[in-house]
């Protein structure tokens, strides 16, 4: 498996979360904390439940399972040409799951998205 990393900065902090397929490394400047795949999703699900529903930001289905007919709605949609702003709002999911799930689905790639 290849190693994937994302980087940002917030809080004046540099942040970054590295894959290398057996552990993920959260690096907060110089400060390494190295997880196993199991410790991260035990630490994903401890940090969702801090933050109840109604204090999340974003579209009231944004993080729930996808359903096959989610999938046939987008399938549908995205074959009649719909934008992904619209796909979006009917299966109140963010843009960036639509792109994700586009991908996933085989729909498009992420350099059609690109574009």
């Amino acid at each position: 498996m290849r190693t994937t990393e994302v980087r940002w900065e917030s809080a004046g902090h540099a942040w970054t979360i590295c894959n290398t397929g057996d552990n993920i490394e959260i690096v907060r400047n110089a400060d390494v904390l190295a997880l196993t795949r199991e410790e991260c999703g035990e630490l994903a699900s401890e940090l969702r439940g801090l933050v109840s529903i109604k204090e999340r930001v974003g579209p009231e289905r944004a993080g729930q399972p996808w359903t096959e007919g989610d999938d046939e709605v987008l399938s549908a949609r995205w074959l009649k040409g719909e934008t992904i702003a619209a796909i979006a709002a009917e299966l109140q999911r963010s843009r960036g799951a639509i792109k994700a799930r586009l991908i996933l689905n085989e729909l498009t790639t992420r350099d059609d998205l690109a574009r």
